[in-house]
């Protein structure tokens, strides 16, 4: 927190009292890092999560997260260059500084520098923005926090923002920097933001964009996937060096991402274990059977957890946890996290395939986008949870208003072309907040980390055409310089070997659907109608949201709570009832 008055003892008592709210699980703990004329700064986590502190004279430093491509003497040296320039030095370097010194850096991480003595203040994250960050600006100064939860509090925010609440509602997750809280905003990727005494400098500026066009060089498809395995070796051995345990966790599904990851941790010769989950339905249970399979292949141990169905209380931790930028499904995560706890230490390395489908998926074929108009059609009609009539009448915004404030967002991307933007929108956008936001997994139990996300593997394979991407070309190519035995177990999604025509075939037909999504729906229902059809909710499960819907008040300000109860009370979809209960809870925690 920066006080342009300075912090007086009240505001230090609050701040530490809204800390100690912050331990969500038991063995987390709390305490004051920095207390100054005008800052102060906390940290509240488990035992094991990485802050470091350095002091150079009159300079300190908290970092939060990991480095995996430099040495900690490095590391220390490239912060205190920064720190001197942005504090002590030429304040309009700042940005060429930052560009200079991180954008190459792999990992997840932010700092916050101070000059003790002129009480200057710096804050910049990592150039994907992997640790997300929430501010909120008051007439008194700045409070900055990895937990939108302990903003909200700290500063008492009891208004909800229209347009994020509705974001959520249609898409899963706010967008642009926009929270479900009035006010309260997420730091993009690649910012810093300032502070000097009297004055704050609220609106972070950004230091780096990434570019992320197509490069047509004479690389093969062999070639690339060479060099993509070469930079994600290269980023597990950085990963591994880090590591608390002596053995890391993977989590294994039958899909390609995680198997790549399996593939290139054994390669690398990083001792883990794998471990894959049962939902309560046992709905999953295929999926799981081959995740042991490919475990299997790569002679690692394997664990399978029968998960049961969620709790109220699990509910209600997640939305405790990330009001309003996490759905409550991810409550079926906490009995994994639990499990492995029996087995694992606070802190240890948590492997996901997060970032595979960079290697797997043309983004810029899907949709085939050639116009803002249909950019926005894309993003805001197509994967709607809620349609145009409901939103009216539950928030008095349609999806015309949602397209009209976000037009602006979209046309600043940097791409020129429109086909370029969807896919800076698709990564700088719905992955980031769906993934850093919505999950940020790192704070439960484990640090959660993936090599396809690292530098410079990920930007790589973004820019990797597309043609090599489509019917899972380079990601086979990938998988068989790992092991060819990967390609030799089925591929959960298609239910057929990586590499057959079964599904060959099934990817051009998915391509074909995916360039005619009103058709697609259509089929979809008429092949899956039972996953289309509105159910009624269980009566437990009902009797719990409309009883959290009494306890909500704050929402009424603006959501129609009686529309709202009618809509809980219809068949409903489990998506849209998930979506409008973890609005709920998270009001609910807010409430009190």
């Amino acid at each position: 927190m920066f006080s342009k008055t300075g912090i007086e003892a009240q505001s230090a008592a609050g701040f530490e009292s809204t800390l100690k709210e912050m331990h969500f699980f038991q063995g987390y703990r709390s305490e004051i890092l920095y207390k100054g004329k005008n800052i102060i700064i906390g940290f509240s986590g488990y035992e094991g999560y990485p802050i470091t502190r350095y002091e150079f004279d009159d300079l300190i430093i908290f970092f939060e997260g990991k480095i995996y491509n430099r040495s900690e003497n490095e590391k220390s040296q490239i912060l205190k260059s920064i720190a001197k320039t942005a504090l002590q030095g030429d304040a309009a370097r700042i940005p060429a500084a930052l560009r200079e010194k991180l954008v190459d850096l792999d990992g997840e991480f932010w700092f916050a520098a101070i000059d003790t003595t002129n009480q200057k203040f710096l804050i910049a994250n990592d150039s994907l923005g992997k640790l997300p960050l929430y501010y909120h600006e008051s007439s008194n100064g700045l409070t900055i926090s990895r937990e939108i939860s302990f903003v909200r509090r700290l500063d008492d925010v009891h208004d909800f923002d229209r347009y994020g609440t509705a974001q959520f509602l249609m898409l899963h997750y706010p967008l642009g920097g926009r929270t479900i809280f009035s006010g309260i905003k997420k730091m993009p990727h690649a910012s810093f933001m300032q502070a000097e005494d009297t004055r704050t400098f609220s609106e972070p500026i950004r230091y780096h964009q990434w570019d992320i066009k197509t490069v047509h060089d004479k690389s093969s498809i062999e070639e690339s996937a060479e060099r993509l395995l070469f930079q994600a070796k290269d980023a597990v051995n950085g990963r591994n060096s880090l590591n608390i345990s002596e053995k890391s966790i993977i989590a294994l599904s039958g899909g390609l991402d995680s198997r790549a990851v399996l593939g290139i941790l054994k390669a690398a010769g990083v001792g883990m274990l794998a471990a894959s989950s049962i939902n309560y339905s046992r709905s999953n249970l295929f999926d799981v059977n081959i995740a042991e399979k490919v475990a299997a292949v790569q002679d690692v141990e394997f664990i399978r957890i029968q998960l049961e169905n969620p709790k109220f209380g699990d509910l209600e931790k997640i939305a405790e946890i990330k009001p309003g930028l996490n759905n409550i499904s991810m409550a079926n995560a906490l009995g994994l996290y639990t499990n492995l706890l029996d087995r694992f230490p606070y802190g240890a390395d948590f492997y996901t395939g997060d970032g595979g489908a960079s290697m797997k998926t043309p983004y810029r074929s899907q949709g085939g986008i050639k116009s803002k108009d249909q950019l926005l059609q894309q993003i805001f009609n197509t994967p709607a949870v809620f349609d145009d009539d409901e939103m009216k009448r539950l928030l008095g915004l349609g999806i015309s208003d949602l397209v009209d404030d976000f037009e602006g967002e979209v046309s600043s991307y940097p791409p020129e072309s429109w086909r370029e933007k969807y896919l800076y929108y698709t990564v700088f956008d719905y992955l980031t907040n769906f993934g850093y936001e919505g999950e940020d997994r790192s704070r439960y139990f484990f640090w959660t980390q993936t090599p396809f996300e690292a530098i410079p593997f990920y930007i790589n394979a973004l820019r990797i055409p597309d043609r090599f991407k489509s019917g899972l070309k380079l990601m086979n190519r990938f998988l068989k310089l790992c092991d060819p035995a990967l390609l030799n177990v089925v591929y959960a999604d298609y239910g057929a070997k990586p590499e057959s025509s079964r599904i060959r075939t099934k990817l051009l037909v998915r391509r074909f659907m995916k360039r005619h999504p009103a058709l697609l729906r259509r089929m979809r229902r008429v092949v899956f109608p039972r996953t289309y059809r509105p159910k009624p909710i269980e009566d437990h499960l009902l009797d719990y949201a409309l009883g959290s819907l009494r306890h909500a008040g704050f929402l009424s300000n603006i959501i129609d709570s009686d529309y709202l109860d009618k809509l809980l009370r219809r068949p409903i979809s489990r998506s849209r009832f998930e979506s409008l209960l973890s609005l709920i809870l998270a009001c609910r925690k807010m409430h009190g």
